[in-house]
């Protein structure tokens, strides 16, 4: 990659130690770091290890004791002080960019690690231009200070808490870009200039608290710098009684699940805008395969997959793309879609390569986990399973399908507890995030229930669907919902009848669940025979 360090301390050959020195001195001198001591002092002491040679001493216990004053007993794996300073730091380096584009030399810390590396202008924009991940659906998104109605101490600690945990969870997408506004700039913000102070940022998070007695109240809306119309608004209650890091986390999570996340409010904004026609091929292929995420149309899946193959083949191997075929791959064998011969093993071996290119690609891990559970192999699609939430905890389309796999395979304590967390962080989640909540109820013969669960995935072009609406409907005898089920069926797989037992096995690998879905099939039949 153009302009990247092959080691640590390791500075390519067209940058002098002088000219970086120079831009570091140039930056620390800017309004983003002049209020800050703390991140002044980490820039320049990750940057002038890396001069001297010394990248490998780079780490978060160093950091801690040698930048923060932390005694020798400082524990990285237990306080998060550095990691939560390295968003900052980030952030701040990013705004600072922002705003001075014409900078000589760009310094940048990469996410996963703290060694900075230093490009020119030039190379970053090729760099950009060649990594997959900051053109999927990349956006930029202001994260203001919470405003805190009451000026009670107790009110400025749980905002800054808030905010921290907010940007923690929002640099775990690597499709955006999350700018913190210092709150310095407070008369700024009241005055609502928070646009004009940051011109690339699309998106600005805003939040005020109100506190009485121990209880308090945290309204928080998100705007569209655009138009400046507000998109997105929720309110929450607590009691400062209560654990208030706990509460800092939930609230967090759900914030930036609902706004950030697939199917998100941010991401549905950016699909309806985008014109793939006008996109080159890259940024075209990303786009289509996230249409077919939110949408589940055939017709979506063969614009995706045409766009990430030629992608491939013209633009070499890029971890997301390799990662997204590997996804479309392992679906066109588990769907019986026949778009691909021979789709499993080439699934595989792309879902490999791409997490050993970039083991941080959570849709790499996520189409590794996939493949596991197509094949049934419990120990491989546990540990990647794992890995994918590691990556990224709040990734709505990684837990959605881990539930239903996890439930497939029958590990059911997992699939109800990422189920129930999916409809807690966002009730109004895409239809599909029931199919395995059905099937819970179907396989404990709780059949009214299952039958009321599987109404809701109301999306008629999906397997699920109505599949689980017919064997439910066929259990209680409702001859009218399992021809409409059927028909639903056979619309969508016109050879149904030739090829159930295939679709139904790839879909539940395990064998006493796909026994227990084709006894179900037999009801129906047996029901319309004497019908």
């Amino acid at each position: 990659m153009v302009g990247r360090n092959k080691s640590p301390g390791n500075l390519p050959e067209n940058i002098s130690p002088e000219e970086i020195r120079a831009q570091l001195e140039d930056i620390l001198k800017s309004k983003d770091f002049v209020a800050s001591q703390r991140l002044m002092d980490f820039l320049s002491y990750v940057v002038e290890q890396s001069l001297q040679g010394n990248g490998e001493t780079i780490k978060a216990y160093n950091i801690a004791v040698d930048v923060f004053g932390m005694g020798t007993e400082f524990d990285p794996l237990i306080n998060p002080l550095v990691r939560t300073e390295a968003v900052r730091l980030r952030s701040k380096l990013e705004h600072y960019y922002l705003c001075n584009p014409t900078a000589a030399i760009q310094i940048n810390i990469p996410k996963g690690g703290y060694v900075p590396i230093f490009t020119r202008p030039a190379e970053t924009r090729e760099t950009v231009l060649k990594d997959g991940n900051t053109l999927e659906l990349h956006t930029i998104i202001l994260v203001c200070p919470f405003e805190n109605i009451n000026s009670t101490r107790e009110g400025d600690s749980f905002n800054s808490g808030l905010v921290n945990e907010i940007t923690n969870f929002l640099a775990k997408f690597r499709n955006l870009t999350v700018i913190v506004q210092e709150p310095a700039h407070d008369a700024e913000y009241h005055a609502g200039t928070e646009a004009s102070c940051n011109p690339s940022a699309r998106f600005i998070l805003k939040g005020s608290l109100q506190t009485h007695k121990k209880k308090f109240k945290l309204w928080v809306q998100l705007i569209d710098s655009q138009n400046n119309r507000k998109i997105w608004a929720e309110s929450f209650n607590g009691d400062f009684r209560h654990d208030a890091f706990e509460a800092q986390e939930i609230i967090a999570e759900k914030i930036v699940y609902q706004i950030a996340a697939n199917f998100g409010i941010m991401e549905q904004i950016l699909l309806k805008e985008a014109d793939h026609r006008r996109m080159p091929g890259l940024k075209k292929a990303l786009l289509l395969y996230h249409c077919w995420l939110n949408r589940l149309f055939v017709s979506d899946f063969k614009q995706a997959l045409i766009a990430l193959q030629q992608t491939l083949q013209n633009e070499g191997e890029n971890p997301s793309v390799l990662g997204m075929l590997a996804d479309l791959y392992a679906t066109n064998y588990q769907l019986g879609y026949g778009i691909v011969k021979n789709a499993l093993d080439p699934s595989l071996q792309m879902a490999i390569k791409a997490a050993n290119l970039d083991p941080e690609c959570q849709v790499a891990h996520r189409a590794l986990a996939f493949n596991y559970f197509l094949r049934g192999d419990k120990a491989r699609f546990l540990i990647f399973a794992k890995r994918t939430l590691e990556i990224n905890p709040i990734s709505s389309g990684a837990i959605t399908n881990l539930a239903s796999w996890y439930g497939m395979l029958g590990y059911w304590d997992e699939c109800l507890e990422l189920s129930k967390r999916v409809f807690r962080l966002n009730p109004a989640s895409p239809g599909w995030c029931h199919a395995a909540l059905a099937f819970y109820h179907y396989y404990r013969e709780d059949y009214e229930k299952a039958l009321l669960i599987a109404q809701k995935i109301n999306m008629p072009q999906m397997f699920w669907d109505p599949l689980f609406r017919l064997i439910a409907a066929a259990q209680l005898r409702k001859v009218d919902e399992c021809k409409e089920a059927y028909s639903g069926l056979t619309e969508l797989f016109p050879n149904f009848e030739k090829d159930k037992k295939l679709l139904i096995s790839r879909s539940i690998p395990n064998p006493e669940y796909a026994g227990i879905v084709n006894k179900g099939l037999d009801v129906y039949k047996s029901l319309m025979e004497h019908t």
